[in-house]
């Protein structure tokens, strides 16, 4: 269909816009769909002012030429997850020759972004918890719900020793899921990970005034008009 023929579609049934709701990132365009409006000539109360308009005819025009006339941003790349919002189609009709009756595109989306957060807590540890920390113990990392503690040397673990250690895990496993990072820049997903060790300011578990001291690292989905 050519924009002259779609042009005269769209008068004869009366449209008076169009709108494209997309979804796109990931490296490619997601969902989207086009509805039509017209006006409703009805004057029964409660009716809406405009009703929708089914046109495949206009659709599979318009499933190209959007995408022709308007730029997505699709691309994916760790930081930008992508974007979605809508594109409003009207007709611009203004000139006296049909022949140049075109259609106009608007597009208002939300772009959307990932930034990774990271910010060191302290958990208090018993004086006894601390010394066998210090003694034993090289690294305590995991995610939500699940707690790795590896040791620095070999050694025949005692009863108590073991009750220590699963006490330990249930101390961080607790305070790293209440952890609250003073970051507060969109929405906070819910999974998160945690070392003592981060590599970077800290290579070795370090505690300090019987504090253990926990990197804990977690996203936040920001929203962007654009």
């Amino acid at each position: 269909m050519q924009t002259n023929e779609a042009v005269k579609l769209w008068k004869e049934l009366g449209i008076t816009h169009a709108n494209m709701e997309f979804s796109c990132g990931g490296d490619s365009m997601n969902d989207y769909h086009f509805t039509f409006y017209k006006k409703n000539d009805s004057k029964k109360k409660n009716v809406p002012e405009e009703i929708e308009v089914n046109s495949p005819e206009l659709e599979s025009y318009f499933d190209k030429e959007v995408f022709d006339e308007v730029e997505f941003y699709v691309n994916s790349d760790g930081h930008y997850i992508g974007e979605h919002g809508n594109v409003y189609i009207e007709l611009d009709d203004s000139d006296e020759d049909e022949e140049e009756h075109t259609f106009i595109y608007s597009k208002s989306a939300k772009s959307e972004w990932s930034e990774r957060i990271e910010e060191t807590m302290e958990i208090k540890l018993s004086k006894k918890m601390s010394k066998f920390v210090s003694e034993y113990v090289s690294n305590i990392n995991g995610e939500e719900g699940n707690c790795t503690i590896n040791f620095k040397k070999d050694f025949i673990m005692s009863d108590e020793q073991e009750k220590l250690v699963g006490e330990l895990e249930e101390i961080v496993l607790q305070e790293t899921a209440d952890f609250e990072p003073s970051y507060d820049e969109g929405e906070k997903e819910d999974y998160y990970t945690f070392t003592t060790n981060d590599g970077d300011d800290r290579e070795e578990l370090t505690i300090k005034d019987d504090k253990l001291l926990v990197s804990v690292g977690t996203s936040f989905i920001i929203y962007k008009e654009d």
